[in-house]
């Protein structure tokens, strides 16, 4: 679990407690408004997100409990402990409208994603709609049993969900008549509801203590996300492909906003500054910022973002550096370069200072691996180089042997169970070898075009090629030289470079497209190889086609996210929810990626001759 740093904004106009708060669409940083809605002051403020400027003040005669605004930006509904709903102008704040609920007092207001609609719940137990265009009545829903408070419109607006007091959900289709779908598994009030990005799903927020994310047809929770205390808002990121979902909680001493993956349930992020309850929470159009409102009477920006990653070491190695890799105990890491060394540097001193440095007798060292028992460090030659060599590192700088194969060494491998090494070779063969004791390869495949990585499953059953073509080879190499799967990262095969690397539990494996002629952005595939030759997960790095090169990837050994070296960058995806990747910058083109066995630090080797080490949290 990780705490988002601070908030960006803080908004203390209000002298009550801070009941609703709400973004404006539209993803411009400069034009990006925030509502918020008080008691006490009984007040609407309308304002700037980037600097809290106030543009419209919104008076009211009771506390406010909910803001929305329309779909273009130009209006706001608000509701308050009286029988009405306020319509306003946000241009010249004027009121433009009062809808009569006839209920003591309205909880909850929403408008639809396309602008038709306006919905409002209310304590009378019923959810009002109204047609837009004139505010004339759409619907009235009674199924309720007790008051109404949260009213939410699925984003193809063509579902309406309700929480009540009632401990249940009720989700209506908008082009019917019949009765709700009704979701029950609370055991106290429902106090908020949300959509998911694609209407597929819904997330409820009550004071049993617990969020739940719900299919919108289905009749058990697919998730319960447990809290410390009461639940008084959820909100869905509105981003597509990500997953993230928000929640609002306290009891006066733990006060938190949380985020959370609704795929698997496990928080991304815990927000800890309000003092008092936290009763609102809300994404912003794009996803980067979420805005909450509480008891303390303050408004805070968030953003999502935000990561506290930091460069802790620079180790210099010299020449550009070609491969880094940390050793399976953690002790070390290892750097090869296009100087002709090795170096290692020991994680445990202050400074992680070099403890040894190896001469490869080569033009540069192309790749590094380490044994599994971090006993021996090999480094394979790169072109026009063939040579393998593998020291003993702790007990001698010279080498503990040297193989001389036929072609260009591009990269090698360890299997971590049964003492064989990988090389994969320029002319697109990939050789294999018991490297203790045998100078000839036991097993040989052919990746059909120049091999550039090689890769061992996380049990040695499989080895992996990739290089100077389209597709990603993994062969079962004892049993056969063809390919048991053959992954297809692009269609065509001019110009392309890949870079592959399997997940610590072997379920996955990731291929980076390093170069397609500088006709695209570079992208990383992610494949549930034994299942599917469908990429499961795709992540574009977004930056200039011409420039974009993925030369290394890399799997955290929690197996929910990915690194890659982008150009300059190192970026980090989470899997399951596509959200906005991390990003490292390295300050040069960045050859190779590694992360050590705990995942608590990343390494990135580039073109300036610099091994940087990455510290942070990710959870």
């Amino acid at each position: 679990m990780a705490p988002i740093p601070n908030s960006i904004y803080t908004f203390k106009d209000h002298s009550g407690k801070v009941f609703s708060t709400a973004f404006s669409p539209g993803d411009s940083p400069e034009d990006r408004l925030v509502a918020s809605g008080s008691d006490t002051d009984n007040t609407v403020f309308i304002w700037k997100a980037k600097d809290g400027q106030v543009l419209q003040t919104l008076s009211h005669a009771t506390q406010v409990n909910s803001v929305a605004f329309s779909h273009d930006g130009e209006l706001v509904a608000t509701a308050s402990n009286s029988p009405t709903v306020h319509i306003w102008n946000i241009k010249d704040g004027t009121l433009l409208k009062e809808l009569d609920v006839g209920s003591k007092y309205v909880s909850s207001v929403a408008f639809s994603g396309d602008g038709k609609l306006l919905a409002a719940g209310s304590s009378d137990n019923a959810v009002n709609i109204w047609k837009t265009e004139d505010f004339t009545l759409f619907k009235t829903f009674n199924d309720h049993e007790q008051p109404v408070n949260s009213v939410a419109f699925s984003p193809d607006s063509t579902l309406l969900a309700s929480g009540s007091d009632d401990k249940t959900v009720n989700i209506w289709r908008l082009d019917g008549n019949g009765p709700p779908h009704t979701l029950k598994g609370h055991e106290k009030q429902v106090m908020s509801v949300a959509f998911s990005f694609d209407s597929q799903k819904v997330a409820s927020g009550s004071l049993d203590k617990s969020a739940k994310i719900w299919a919108v047809d289905g009749d058990q929770p697919l998730l319960t996300l447990d809290h410390d205390c009461w639940v008084y808002s959820v909100a869905f990121s509105p981003r597509p492909g990500d997953w993230s979902v928000a929640s609002g909680s306290g009891d006066g001493t733990v006060n938190n906003v949380q985020v959370w993956d609704a795929d698997d349930g496990t928080v991304s992020g815990i927000l800890q500054e309000h003092t008092d309850r936290v009763f609102s929470v809300a994404f912003s159009q794009d996803g980067k910022f979420i805005v909450s409102g509480s008891g303390d009477k303050s408004v805070k920006i968030w953003d999502t973002n935000t990561q506290d990653w930091s460069c802790i070491h620079t180790l210099n190695h010299g020449g550009r550096v070609r491969s880094v890799a940390f050793s399976p105990d953690g002790n070390y890491i290892a750097s090869g370069s296009s100087d002709g060394t090795v170096k290692i540097w020991d994680t445990n001193t202050p400074d992680w200072e070099c403890v040894y440095a190896l001469d490869s007798g080569a033009n540069e060292s192309a790749s590094i691996a380490f044994t599994p028992n971090s006993e021996y460090v090999g480094s394979g030659g790169g072109y026009p180089d063939g040579e393998i060599t593998i020291w003993k590192f702790k007990e001698s700088t010279d080498p503990f042997f040297t193989l001389s194969p036929k072609g260009s060494v591009t990269s090698i491998a360890f299997s971590p169970e049964d003492g064989l090494m990988a090389a994969g070779f320029n002319e697109g063969n990939v050789e294999i070898w018991n490297f203790e004791n045998s100078s000839d390869p036991h097993y040989t495949v052919n990746n059909g075009g120049s091999v550039e990585t090689v890769a061992f499953s996380s049990v040695g059953e499989y080895v992996a090629s990739a290089g100077w073509s389209p597709h990603v080879k993994i062969f079962k190499f004892k049993e056969s030289t063809t390919p048991r799967f053959t992954l297809d990262h692009v269609d065509e095969s001019g110009g392309v470079y890949l870079t592959t690397a399997f997940s610590s539990d072997g379920r996955y494996i990731a291929s980076g497209l390093s170069d397609n002629e500088g006709k695209e952005n570079a992208t990383v595939k992610v494949w549930d190889y034994e299942h599917s030759t469908n990429p499961c997960f795709t992540f574009t790095t977004g930056n200039r086609p011409s420039f974009d090169r993925v030369h290394s990837v890399a799997f955290l050994p929690n197996g929910r996210y990915v690194a890659a070296s982008s150009s300059t960058m190192v970026m980090i995806w989470k899997l399951r929810n596509g959200a906005i990747p991390y990003k490292l910058d390295h300050g040069d083109f960045v050859h190779s990626v590694a992360v050590s066995p705990t995942g608590e630090y990343i390494a990135s080797g580039a073109v300036d001759g610099k091994i940087k080490i990455w510290a942070g949290d990710l959870p």
